[in-house]
């Protein structure tokens, strides 16, 4: 299993909705960002007519588009990656790591693990089960 997955062969919708939309947003965005940050509306410009420029072969020839949208999925996709593990880790060790230490701070053991070596078994008696009739009326 790779990594990630990049989709190397797109087809023209998915490099239609990149050309006309997200290339754009983000040359838009990017470019707000020089100007308002930098102040430089020659930066801002040019890329703002790079966002036009992209969406205008997206329209007009959509396979034209595709390396730089390959491109950026192999540049983005990692960047995801570890994003998104980072975010994992932090709420597994800052959320759930501490209320495991609490619960067996406290004796909690709601999966009743403890070991008996005088019972002779370890079944969990249940209720028996509801008519299969009554999943029908369920309010």
């Amino acid at each position: 299993m790779a990594v990630f997955d990049v989709q190397w062969n797109p087809s023209p919708r998915e490099l239609r909705q990149f050309a006309a939309i997200w290339f754009p947003a983000a040359c838009a965005v990017a470019g707000g960002l020089v100007y308002l940050r930098a102040g430089s509306l020659w930066g801002a410009v040019c890329l703002w007519a790079c966002g036009a420029a992209v969406s205008a072969m997206g329209w007009i020839r959509p396979r034209a588009v595709r390396p730089l949208y390959v491109g950026l999925l192999c540049l983005t996709y990692p960047i995801g990656w570890a994003v998104s593990h980072v975010l994992l880790a932090l709420i597994f060790f800052g959320m759930f790591t501490p209320v495991g230490l609490f619960m067996r701070l406290w004796g909690r053991d709601p999966l009743q693990r403890k070991f008996d070596p005088g019972a002779a078994s370890y079944w969990t008696p249940r209720p028996p089960s509801r008519d299969p009739k009554s999943y029908f009326r369920q309010f």
